[in-house]
């Protein structure tokens, strides 16, 4: 059973580099728990989460940082375990692929994109 506490174990904690943050309150707004106050010394971010990630994905200038490796390191065997178990739910009719599984890979994660896209803008 997934608990906030096992859930917490497992994801990565979020901060806010205040270096970066130009304070557009993006995320304080964005987030579905009020769990962001910009303006607390430091930035409070995650009291309380839900792990929606909302934050980090809205953030005009990636200042919601946190470290993803240990996720993308295990993204290929959660996504082997996902895809096993969708394929049997496809087989039956309930579920349905939008994209093609087999051109979803993992060298190139979100959060480098994102930072790419962020770097040529500059």
């Amino acid at each position: 059973m997934l608990t906030k506490d096992a859930i917490e174990q497992f994801m990565p904690k979020f901060s806010i580099n205040t270096d970066t943050c130009i304070q557009c309150h993006e995320c304080e707004e964005n987030c579905p728990v009020q769990g962001i106050d910009i303006e607390a010394e430091p930035p409070r971010i995650q009291d309380p989460c839900i792990y929606c990630w909302r934050c980090v994905t809205i953030c005009p200038t990636l200042s919601v940082e946190a470290d993803w490796e240990p996720l993308v390191a295990m993204a290929p065997t959660n996504y082997a375990r996902y895809k096993n178990e969708l394929d049997k739910v496809a087989a039956r009719g309930g579920f349905r692929w939008l994209v093609d599984p087999e051109t979803i890979v993992f060298d190139d994660p979100l959060y480098k994109q994102r930072q790419r896209e962020i770097k040529s803008k500059e």
